[in-house]
This record gives C-alpha cells, structure tokens and sequence, in this order.
C-alpha cells in the first residue's frame, strides 16, 4: 500500500567523509548545516554515516539516518 502523501524531503547518500558529522546533540547535514538533536546519545559517535533522509510531518522536521558501526 503507497502513502498518498510523500513527506519526504531529501535524501542524502554519504559521498565522502566530510559530508556529514555527528556530534554529542547534532548531526552536520550537507545543505542544512547543523542539525539539533532533541535526545542524544542515540547514534555512536564512532559510526560511519550511509545516508540520510529528512522528513515533514505537521511542520516539524525529522532526519533518519543510516549508520555502520564499527
């Protein structure tokens, strides 16, 4: 079953090391810049970032992100 409304708004794949960096309480996204996170601790510093995807729901924004730890 399809969404009738796709809230997507971008989706990142990691191009290179510096695209994204994640911090203690944010995440640096490629075209947005520094991204707040409302609880931390939830992604491990040491992982390597696969992509990303930033969402809309009800005038809020959400990022998803795809890590590999090591």
């Amino acid at each position: 079953k399809k969404k009738k409304n796709q809230d997507v708004k971008a989706y990142f794949p990691k191009n290179n090391k510096t695209d994204w960096t994640i911090e203690r309480h944010r995440v640096k996204i490629p075209t947005l810049g520094w991204v707040r996170l409302k609880e931390f601790g939830y992604i491990p510093i040491n992982s390597i970032v696969k992509s990303g995807t930033v969402s809309q729901k009800s005038n809020r924004y959400y990022v998803s992100i795809l890590v590999e730890e090591d």
